[in-house]
């Protein structure tokens, strides 16, 4: 079936163009059209494929917007099996012509390295006619699209019958998505997804995002419902936040969380309650060892010994430090020094009146033989 996507071109045009004209990915012997290279599925629309990156620069200088957005690629891609590379190739070639070929410079290249064929269309963002640019939107791009699911059922080729438009992310947030970063988008509907099973009422919904810290504004005059998050520097629309997210749907959630999440809780409170009051309660007996409770200080003791700790009188006790290493070993030689200090010093004094006592002895000793020699 025919699919058709879109992706802005911001730089590099010149690597686009030769991506999609790549003869590798192109190659079909036999095949040339107009203004394209010969033997590939490519065409050029108002340009030349060999010249087109300078012709469309050319426009762009000529006209001044050479900046911001340098062009569009669209992609169109088909089931496997169910087209030639041929009529692949024509059907891009009848979508350029009813949408852009009238005003735009246009090259398309038809791929087949893959089993499904896909055309590559790139589009100068500026007319070379009224020098305008091409202004690409929601609503065009679905409007190209049925123009090339008519194109693709003229050719009999299956189409997307009933394709689901939804809005696109912004770029930056898909990669952080991607990336698994954490977003403001993300997280303000995370904060709602809360605050709906908190609230009971719109206007208590609103109550609570106030009190998270985030500023509503939502009134009668107002069409659209904004929000600021906390540290936030603008207002998003909480319609942007998805469709869940819309006034309507958050009050379709109200009513339904007040039917279902909210009775649920009130039945599991009410079981807990139950149980808690029909609980069997047990008792120690007279003999049985009641483990030691850590004694509680209340009132005038409390104080007390608060203003004991305060003016330092008792101080709590501290679990000495571990020692290691080299540190445990000098500690060791200062504990034997202190034993010998203590040593010495308790044995100093009999040790002292031991050699005072021989000294008088040698003393009386002494003088009683000098007496005696001079008898």
């Amino acid at each position: 079936m025919a699919v058709l996507q879109i992706h802005v071109v911001r730089a590099r045009l010149d690597k686009r163009i030769n991506y999609v004209m790549n003869p590798e990915k192109t190659a079909c012997q036999g095949f040339h059209s107009f203004f394209g290279i010969k033997d590939t599925l490519t065409s050029g629309f108002t340009c030349a494929c060999d010249e087109a990156y300078q012709q469309m620069m050319e426009t762009k200088q000529h006209e001044k917007k050479t900046d911001k957005v340098l062009g569009y690629h669209y992609i169109q891609s088909f089931k496997p099996g169910e087209v030639t590379p041929e009529e692949a190739h024509q059907v891009g070639c009848e979508f350029i012509e009813r949408c852009f070929a009238e005003d735009f410079e246009v090259v398309i290249g038809t791929h087949t390295d893959h089993a499904h064929i896909h055309n590559h269309i790139i589009l100068n963002s500026v007319s070379f006619v009224d020098s305008h640019k091409f202004q690409s939107t929601p609503a065009s791009f679905y409007k190209l699209r049925e123009i090339s699911d008519e194109i693709c059922r003229a050719h009999h080729l299956s189409v997307i019958d009933d394709p689901k438009t939804r809005k696109a992310k912004h770029y930056a947030e898909w990669k952080a998505e991607q990336e698994y970063r954490p977003t403001i988008r993300n997280e303000i509907r995370r904060d709602i997804d809360v605050v709906l099973k908190q609230a009971h009422s719109l206007n208590n919904f609103w109550e609570l995002l106030r009190l998270r810290g985030y500023e509503i504004k939502f009134n009668e005059r107002r069409k659209y419902a904004a929000i600021r998050p906390p540290n936030g520097k603008r207002f998003i629309r909480i319609k942007s936040l998805g469709e869940e997210y819309t006034p309507r749907e958050l009050v379709k959630r109200l009513e339904a969380a007040d039917k279902s999440e909210v009775a649920a809780n009130r039945r599991s409170f009410q079981q807990i309650y139950q149980q808690r009051k029909h609980r069997k309660k047990y008792y120690a007996l007279s003999w049985t060892i009641i483990p030691h409770r850590r004694l509680t200080l209340r009132g005038i003791r409390a104080l007390y010994w608060r203003y004991v700790y305060m003016l330092s009188k008792v101080r709590t006790r501290k679990a000495p430090r571990a020692v290691r290493g080299v540190m445990l070993d000098e500690l060791k030689k200062l504990e034997r020094y202190s034993q010998q200090y203590y040593f010495l010093r308790d044995f100093d004094t009999e040790i002292t009146k031991c050699l005072r006592y021989e000294r008088k002895a040698l003393t009386y000793l002494r003088m009683f033989c000098a007496g005696f020699q001079c008898v």
